[in-house]
């Protein structure tokens, strides 16, 4: 393999990819005013409270037209598709194995509900989960009104709290990276931790090879 064969792999590998973001939505679960292949996976623990969350969710759509399906949890054994994933860990085994945790609740507060924006491979998915029943349907009137919340959706991962009259949506608080302390520069760690981004590691291969003969 030649030096520009590497270089051209190199570049490829740590060239960003552009995804679908919790901003995006509707898209990419529609795309040129039709429903771009979705599906919606309704919990079977706790069907009647998930289909009404996922007919607020449908309704609030642009349109009916396009691809899309509704199948349960137990009939998913590999997501292919935009997905729309409603129910909490315990009702749905898609949101305890892509949030990995089995907490009923789903790690959150009494009141609490939250939806999550995540890629996998070629499918978005979003997770739409809750403390409980209440709070689940807090989160398909958001998304059903989705045009009155637009401005809050910023972040992958949004909270709900509110009542069934008046929801409404924040992001949570981002919690406080590590601080890195001058000594632990890459080449110089007393403490045992090293750090190195993306980029600079890329910059680092990349003068390797140039040098390489």
């Amino acid at each position: 393999m030649t030096k520009k064969m590497l270089i051209a792999m190199l570049i490829i590998l740590f060239t960003p990819v552009s995804f679908a973001a919790m901003s995006d939505y509707p898209e990419p679960f529609v795309k040129d005013n039709l429903l771009n292949n979705i599906v919606m996976v309704i919990g079977n623990g706790n069907v009647q409270t998930n289909a009404l969350v996922a007919t607020d969710i449908a309704l609030g759509l642009p349109t009916n037209k396009g691809t899309s399906k509704t199948s349960f949890d137990t009939e998913i054994k590999t997501i292919n598709g935009n997905s729309i994933i409603i129910g909490t860990p315990c009702d749905n085994k898609l949101t305890a194995d892509l949030l990995e945790t089995n907490d009923c609740h789903s790690g959150l507060n009494n009141g609490e509900a939250m939806l999550k924006f995540m890629q996998q491979a070629n499918n978005t998915i979003l997770i739409v989960t809750a403390y409980g029943n209440d709070e689940l349907r807090n989160a398909g009137k958001i998304i059903r009104n989705y045009n009155d919340h637009k401005q809050f959706f910023t972040s992958d991962t949004l909270l709900v709290k509110g009542n069934i009259v008046e929801p409404y949506v924040y992001v949570p608080k981002k919690q406080e990276e590590p601080q890195i302390n001058e000594e632990e520069k890459i080449g110089e760690c007393p403490s045992g931790k090293c750090y190195e981004s993306l980029w600079t590691r890329f910059i680092r291969w990349l003068k390797a090879l140039l040098t390489w003969q």
